[in-house]
């Protein structure tokens, strides 16, 4: 009968257990969607604004270059213009975005069931939009095997569940189902040039100064000294 008592109070604490992680996660979701309704509102007041003051930039200065009989000028200016808003709208973008290397790639994948698990395992669940990227070219099963998993973007609601995602990324290494597997933000060409130089210099510290420790931080490498153990 004690038998039989324990193993009840055994599977009412794990089903109990799994209804608070349940809990957890939908109180997670509701926290993560209300910030994503408020950056979302933000960002279209400001992606607004910035539009408008273009907007009126462009006609103030083009009254002026039309008034020195200097058209080409204005046509230059607008250019530009165009230019920084667009900057300023893919910037934004990205830091909805996030990248994820090493998910194994199979003919006829669900990709978005495999991001979902992987950010699972982080104990998050928002709402993505996941794609490959890089060549799409048909291969055949060998090819596949072989080759190296192309990366996935994910889109999510605002560039606050991108941070929460990244900050857990780590935990990724101590999953063996996921011990290939990590995550970056979603970098511009430019931003990903500036990277690898710092990879390189990151490797290059570890092979000079291999009794120290390494690590990009920001936009530079650093590098300490191991704490000692007694």
């Amino acid at each position: 009968k004690l038998s039989k008592k324990l193993e009840q109070v055994k599977l009412e604490s794990a089903a109990k257990l799994v209804d608070l992680q349940t809990k957890v996660v939908t109180l997670q979701d509701d926290l993560l969607a209300e910030k994503d309704r408020q950056l979302t509102e933000l960002r279209n007041s400001v992606i607004e604004s910035v539009e408008t003051t273009v907007k009126e930039g462009i006609k103030s200065y083009s009254k002026v270059v039309q008034e020195s009989c200097n058209a080409p000028s204005s046509a230059i200016l607008q250019a530009d213009l165009k230019s920084v808003v667009k900057n300023v709208v893919e910037e934004e973008d990205r830091s909805r975005s996030f990248m994820i290397f090493g998910v194994k790639e199979e003919t006829g994948e669900d990709i978005g069931v495999k991001v979902n698990d992987v950010l699972l395992q982080l104990n998050l669940k928002p709402k993505v939009d996941v794609c490959r990227v890089g060549s799409g070219a048909k291969s055949t099963p060998q090819d596949s095997a072989d080759r190296r998993p192309r990366p996935v973007k994910v889109t999510v609601g605002s560039s606050t569940i991108v941070k929460e995602v990244l900050s857990r990324a780590k935990r990724l290494k101590d999953c063996s189902q996921f011990r290939g597997v990590y995550l970056a933000p979603d970098r511009s060409l430019e931003q990903r040039t500036e990277h690898k130089k710092l990879v390189v210099e990151l490797k290059k510290r570890f092979s000079d100064q291999p009794e120290k420790r390494h690590f990009i931080r920001g936009n530079e490498v650093i590098s300490v000294e191991n704490q000692k153990r007694d």
